[in-house]
């Protein structure tokens, strides 16, 4: 039994490439569904290819990510976009974010 790579289907000459492949078995559950399948847009067969592979390895990544579950995000992180989070209210930004204190105030609107 030869096991078929996934690559991109045509449904007809001329028609545009789609992305087509089965969800893994351990996660068809929690997706809902049994395959993932959408348009590349082209009609280009070296294009198609080239898409199919990144549009591949994105799911990969996200169903290995989805099997993973949750991750615990690191307190440097958590007080990074605390800041930022900050910051936003204040209307200020970084020019930088490497460098602190170097930022500029955003010009305040009128409310109609």
């Amino acid at each position: 039994m030869v096991l078929q790579m996934p690559r991109p289907t045509q449904r007809g000459p001329g028609s545009p490439f789609y992305f087509l492949a089965r969800v893994p078995a351990d996660l068809v559950q929690r997706l809902g569904k049994r395959e993932v399948s959408y348009s590349l847009q082209t009609s280009d067969e070296t294009e198609a290819k080239r898409r199919f592979a990144a549009e591949l390895a994105k799911h990969q990544a996200r169903w290995e990510a989805i099997r993973k579950g949750p991750q615990p995000i690191p307190l440097r992180t958590i007080m990074a976009l605390a800041a930022n989070f900050t910051a936003i209210g204040r209307g200020v930004f970084p020019r930088n974010p490497e460098s602190r204190g170097s930022g500029r105030r955003l010009p305040r609107t009128r409310r109609p």
